[in-house]
Order: structure tokens, then sequence, then C-alpha cells
């Protein structure tokens, strides 16, 4: 059985503790509005931004048919 979880709530909830650490500047999980903006600011190309945060990162396979 799978199991239902707020995201923004987990969010939060690590970003306040991190805070509280001293690990963040604020308690508030922050987000990007777009992947290229994000890969931008972390100094990642964007595929690699892509392949490290998303289930599908578009990724493309280098001599897919030599795999066995």
């Amino acid at each position: 059985m799978a199991h239902s979880a707020f995201w923004w709530k987990v969010m939060d909830g690590l970003a306040k503790a991190m805070y509280e650490r001293g690990l963040a500047e604020e308690p508030k999980a922050q987000t990007w509005s777009i992947d290229g903006m994000a890969a931008e600011s972390l100094g990642w190309p964007l595929l690699r931004f892509q392949a490290m945060v998303k289930s599908s990162g578009q990724l493309v396979p280098v001599k897919a048919y030599q795999l066995r």
C-alpha cells in the first residue's frame, strides 16, 4: 500500500529543522519556478539538474543498443 504525503509540509519541516541547526538562512523552503533558473543558480548543466531532481530527466542513453 502506498503512503500519501503532503510534500510542501515535508519541505517546510525540513527547512525549519535545517534553520534551527544553522544549515539554512531562513525557516522556509525555497523553490525555483523553472528548471533552467535552478540549474543556473547551482551552476549545473540543465540535463544534469533534471536527471538529479526528476523521475523523468529526459535522459538520452549512449550506445543503448550495445547494452546486453
